[in-house]
């Protein structure tokens, strides 16, 4: 067993948007809001995802000139 960290990518939005309502449930961005933080230029996101590509997690933050901001962090439930 055994994970890595690797930046996100568009396609893992639907990974991201059901970690992140499972994470927060009612008090959840929402999918379009989640998402769209993939699209933004200032933000940036990483996910830890297992050796068999499942994504387990992520952290997602804003970083502008000398500044960053943590928007949001958040694990898959236990299996």
């Amino acid at each position: 067993t055994g994970w890595r960290l690797r930046p996100a990518a568009r396609s893992d939005a639907d990974a991201l948007v059901a970690i992140e309502a499972a994470a927060f449930r009612a008090a959840s961005w929402g999918g379009r809001a989640v998402a769209g933080g993939l699209d933004d230029r200032l933000v940036r996101t990483i996910i830890a995802e297992g050796m068999d590509g499942a994504v387990h997690g992520f952290l997602m933050w804003r970083r502008v000139e000398d500044e960053a901001e943590i928007l949001t962090l958040a694990t898959a439930p236990p299996q």
